[in-house]
């Protein structure tokens, strides 16, 4: 439970401040400057980047959820045993 709970906190951090980040810090955006700035044009295609990535996040979360689900119901592999990988997998691409 607790690490299901660290699980959601991070998500929730992620999609909170993710997106603010994602703006200003990898496209140097400014979204109060004057509309037609570049620095204006960056905080928008930040904005839309960060959209693209967000449904590409949801499309793997979808299929790695059936993916879990099918190996429960269809081989005798321990849940927790799936569920651990997919954990220590999330954890190594979230230091890379």
């Amino acid at each position: 439970v607790a690490c299901q709970c660290l699980v959601w906190t991070g998500i929730t951090g992620w999609n909170t401040y993710g997106e603010m980040w994602f703006m200003h810090s990898v496209f140097q955006g400014n979204g109060k400057a004057p509309a037609g700035s570049p620095e204006r044009e960056a905080y928008e295609n930040g904005a839309r980047a960060f959209l693209v990535g967000g449904q590409a996040r949801a499309f793997v979360q979808v299929v790695s959820a059936l993916v879990v689900i099918a190996l429960s119901i269809k081989t005798t592999i321990p849940p927790r045993f799936v569920y651990s990988c997919y954990t220590f997998i999330g954890a190594t691409t979230s230091f890379l």
